[in-house]
């Protein structure tokens, strides 16, 4: 599966999962989502330019929080589903390197982070978790995923 047809794949599932959600509320986290949650947690096994227990750095690109999610803040449970993505984050070997602010200069992204895995293996492990968690139904993210360049 080329890399362009995984991309028309999460766009459309993002169209799909998120057409509830037009608040352009601040995100509750900034952890890995949406297009890495359909690579990364699926059997796909990259064969191009991914050597397996290669350190996985993951873009996380933050729209804002579903419908949901404005109701999980509402609730007072936001910050315990943010400890428990953490927690999995960190159990899988994952580390964030930044987290960033940019609603003062983007409408369009509310935030953004960048995460390092130390492997395929260990994010596809995360992932499993998060999705387990159903966390894709709070918040609206986008996600790009690299290696070092060498």
């Amino acid at each position: 599966m080329s890399c362009q047809r995984i991309l028309e794949i999460d766009n459309e599932v993002s169209r799909r999962e998120n057409t509830d959600n037009q608040f352009g509320l601040p995100p509750a986290s900034r952890i890995v989502p949406f297009a890495a949650r359909d690579v990364a947690a699926s059997s796909y096994a990259p064969t191009r330019g991914v050597t397996l227990g290669k350190p996985v750095y993951v873009l996380v690109l933050s729209q804002g929080l579903t419908e949901a999610g404005s109701q999980l803040i509402q609730q007072g449970q936001a910050q315990e589903a943010i400890k428990k993505a953490y927690a999995s984050r960190d159990q899988a070997g994952g580390k964030a390197i930044i987290d960033c602010d940019s609603r003062w200069s983007s409408q369009q992204w509310m935030g953004f982070s960048v995460e390092e895995y130390p492997s395929v293996e260990a994010l596809q492990e995360h992932m499993k978790r998060l999705k387990e968690m159903n966390w894709w139904r709070y918040v609206e993210n986008t996600t790009i995923l690299g290696t070092a360049q060498e």
